[in-house]
């Protein structure tokens, strides 16, 4: 008798112990088709960062270029006339 209970016990544990747990593979699922997802959209991100980098280049490097070179005419004008 004892050794028919063990025998329960031990089909019994063997069996819950190679059930899959359901959650873990929805997880599973859920960071696969997320990084899918991710790996489709981010040559889009780079795509419009890019663009929005060289628009702000375009639309503002001869300001702020143009602004460097009087601050630096300036201290050189300054410069000179201690001399």
């Amino acid at each position: 008798m004892k050794s028919f209970l063990l025998l329960c016990l031990t089909v019994i544990g063997l069996l819950s112990g190679c059930k899959e747990d359901f959650e873990k593979q929805l997880q599973t699922i859920a960071f696969q088709k997320s990084d899918s997802i991710f790996s489709a959209q981010i040559e889009n991100y780079k795509t419009w960062t890019d663009s929005v980098c060289a628009n702000f280049t375009n639309q503002n490097l001869t300001t702020i270029v143009d602004s460097i070179l009087s601050v630096r005419r300036e201290q050189v004008r300054q410069l000179r006339t201690l001399e």
